[in-house]
C-alpha cells in the first residue's frame, strides 16, 4: 500500500532530478534541467528534445548576435576600403599616381631646430581632375608622413602644381595638415603651436619610363605664424611613382 503524497508516478525515459535541481514540463513531460549545468550528472541534455539550453539567456544570445553582426559589417567595410581603389585605378577615372617614399625627418632646412628622431614613410595619391595652369596642370592630392621613434606624424591635403616634360618633373603644392605632434614643444619634440598646419610640398624629378618616375621630395610643416609657437618640421628624402 502506497502511502499518500509520497509516491511521484515516473513516466518511462524520465530521469529523477535532484534535490537542487528545477523541472520543466514540455506537453506533459517533466524532466530535470540543473539550471547553468545542462547536459551534465546525467541529466537529459537539452538538444534532444530541441530546446536551448536554460543557461543562455536572451540578453547573452543578443550580445552575441550583435558582435556577429559587427564584425560581418566591419569586414565588408575593409573588403570596399580596399577594393574600392583599386576599381579605381584599374579604371583610370579617379587616382592618376600614386606616390610613395622614404624620408629623412626633422632635417632643418626651413624649420628651426631639428631635433626629433626617426624616420618618416610617406605615402600619397594624386586624383585625376586637373586645372591647366601656367604651363602645367593643378591637380588634387590626399597623403600622409608616418614617422618612427614617435616623431611627428600627419596627413594632408593638397592642391599640386606640376609642370612635366618628356624626361623631366617639377612640382609645387600648397594644403593644410593635421598632427600628432606637441602643440608647446619639448627638448626632443618640436612647438608646432597648432594642431593643423600648412602644408608645403616641392619636388624634381626623373620619368625613367612611360609611367614610372623617381624624384627628390621635400616637405615643410608649420602654422605660418598664426599661433605664438611655429617652429615648423621639414621632411626631405626619395619618391617613386606610378601613373595610371
Amino acid at each position: 500500500m502506497v502511502e499518500q503524497g509520497t509516491h511521484k508516478p515516473e513516466v518511462a525515459g524520465s530521469i529523477p532530478a535532484p534535490a537542487t535541481s528545477s523541472t520543466k514540463v514540455v506537453t506533459g513531460l517533466t524532466y530535470p534541467l540543473e539550471v547553468g549545468d545542462p547536459g551534465e550528472s546525467g541529466l537529459l541534455p537539452a538538444t534532444a528534445i530541441g530546446l536551448r539550453s536554460v543557461s543562455m539567456k536572451p540578453n547573452n544570445c543578443r550580445f552575441f548576435r550583435d558582435l556577429f553582426d559587427a564584425g560581418h559589417r566591419l569586414a565588408w567595410g575593409l573588403v570596399l576600403m580596399l577594393g574600392l581603389p583599386g576599381a579605381a585605378l584599374a579604371q583610370n577615372s579617379i587616382v592618376y599616381e600614386v606616390r610613395g617614399g622614404v624620408l629623412a625627418h626633422d632635417v632643418n632646412l626651413w624649420a628651426a631646430r631639428g631635433v626629433e628622431d626617426g624616420t618618416t614613410f610617406n605615402g600619397e595619391l594624386v586624383f585625376s581632375p586637373s586645372l591647366d595652369f601656367l604651363g602645367g596642370k593643378i591637380r588634387p592630392a590626399v597623403g600622409a608622413s608616418i614617422t618612427t621613434d614617435d616623431g611627428t606624424s600627419y596627413g594632408y591635403i593638397d592642391a599640386k602644381w606640376e609642370w612635366s616634360g618628356p624626361v623631366f618633373f617639377f612640382g609645387l603644392g600648397l594644403g593644410g595638415a593635421v598632427h600628432d605632434g606637441s602643440k608647446n614643444g619639448s627638448p626632443n619634440e618640436k612647438a608646432l603651436g597648432s594642431r593643423v598646419l600648412f602644408h608645403v610640398p616641392a619636388e624634381v624629378g626623373w620619368q625613367f619610363t612611360e609611367k614610372n618616375r623617381v624624384s627628390l621630395y621635400f616637405e615643410h610643416v608649420s602654422n605660418g605664424f598664426l599661433a605664438d609657437k611655429n617652429e615648423g618640421l621639414d621632411n626631405i628624402g626619395v619618391r617613386l611613382s606610378h601613373r595610371f
